[in-house]
């Protein structure tokens, strides 16, 4: 399986605090958002990597020059008027086949990694979680049944006590053989429709068709970067990491 990892966006939210700087280009702990998600899937062998980039493209291209490893890069030109399902389009169009998608403004520890790329979980798709949806919060929600079987499917604009129940999504999806080829063409189609939404709507408006499973992360550290808040949250969630 490869890994897509989506770098397109340009961060609005973020850019008083990032310089105008891609969100995959944000240190922490002196590395690049980006340079540790890479060394990361390097580390455990997946070297299969597709990265989708648009706003300051040059910026990330350089990057992974002075790195010098092998990574295939798509460009997306169209970033502006893009959410990021077509950014995943893009990747799925170069070459169709089961995937783990990351989207690079997230950040893992190694017990994340270990746990995203279970081979427990074999060939099933599988959406990741860090904990229970609380106030406060928005985006995407998830519910599954005892036998972590998924569903429910939403985003959501606002909190709500009907979804006290729910798990918090988070930046990182694996999609399975089984339900690879239903949700491209959901993808795809909805892509032509629409470029304005996030990669989860297919799945939401086809949830019948395509089974799926939820992991939490429970202990384990890891953070979705969107705004200057969220950024000095996870640099001092991380700073005493050490390995």
């Amino acid at each position: 399986m490869k890994a897509i990892i989506l770098a397109a966006g340009e961060g609005k939210r973020l850019n008083m605090q990032s310089d105008n700087l891609p969100k995959c280009l944000l240190k922490i702990n002196g590395k690049t958002l980006l340079e540790r998600l890479l060394n990361q899937l390097f580390s455990i062998e997946i070297d299969d990597i597709t990265l989708v980039v648009g706003y300051k493209k040059e910026l990330i291209i350089d990057l992974i020059g002075e790195l010098n490893i092998n990574v295939k890069i798509i460009e997306n030109d169209s970033y502006k008027k893009d959410t990021n399902i077509l950014s995943l389009a893009l990747a799925l169009e170069d070459r169709l086949s089961p995937f783990y998608l990351f989207e690079a403004d997230c950040i893992f520890d190694n017990n994340c990694i270990n746990k995203i790329f279970d081979p427990l979980f074999i060939d099933r798709s599988i959406w990741f979680s860090k904990g229970m949806f609380t106030q406060n919060q928005n985006g995407g929600i998830i519910k599954a049944d005892i036998n972590r079987k998924v569903n429910d499917l939403r985003i959501v604009q606002n909190y709500d006590s009907k979804f006290s129940s729910y798990n918090k999504l988070i930046g990182v999806m694996k999609v399975g053989k089984h339900e690879i080829s239903d949700y491209s063409t959901y993808l795809f189609q909805a892509c032509k429709d629409n470029t304005k939404q996030y990669y989860h709507i297919p799945w939401i408006k086809n949830i019948a068709n395509l089974n799926s499973y939820l992991c939490d992360f429970g202990d384990s550290l890891v953070a979705s970067i969107n705004n200057p808040s969220d950024y000095q949250l996870a640099v001092e969630l991380f700073k005493n990491e050490t390995s």
